[in-house]
């Protein structure tokens, strides 16, 4: 992936002028509280969503395994996750992880090699009462 120029001087400047929490009354935790509130803004109006919905982390597997834990307790023994064969191992372990920890059952989408995409007849058969959760990424690397 390519960065540009703008974006890592941007990057580097709230990393240097910043302070790694967000809370306090220091004027680099208000800066800090500046940056993030002007990133989810960004990232809200390039997709239309509301700003107070945007997660930012270090990273996409980073992000995806705190959704995983905090999703867990209510994917418990009895119930099923699924996900896909299309998606890469950042998208698929941590859905794995909390399926094992919890001792659901885990279903698998699988994907039209000739096509690649997920087959709309199968998902009849994967999503059923006992289902709690889906994971697919609606995008990826």
């Amino acid at each position: 992936m390519l960065v540009p120029d703008s974006v890592a001087t941007t990057v580097s400047t709230a990393f240097r002028g910043s302070m790694p929490t967000a809370v306090g009354p220091h004027p680099s935790a208000r800066r800090s509280a500046a940056v993030l509130t002007a990133a989810r803004q960004a990232i809200a109006d390039l997709v239309n969503a509301d700003p107070r919905g945007v997660v930012l982390g270090a990273d996409r597997a980073q992000l995806l395994t705190a959704l995983a834990e905090a999703s867990s307790s209510r994917v418990g023994l009895g119930y099923e996750v699924v996900v896909t064969r299309l998606d890469d191992e950042a998208n698929i372990a941590p859905w794995l992880r909390a399926a094992n920890r919890y001792g659901a059952k885990v279903k698998w989408a699988e994907v039209d090699i000739e096509t690649g995409e997920l087959p709309a007849w199968q998902w009849e058969g994967l999503i059923d009462k006992p289902t709690r959760l889906v994971a697919i990424a609606s995008a990826s690397s």
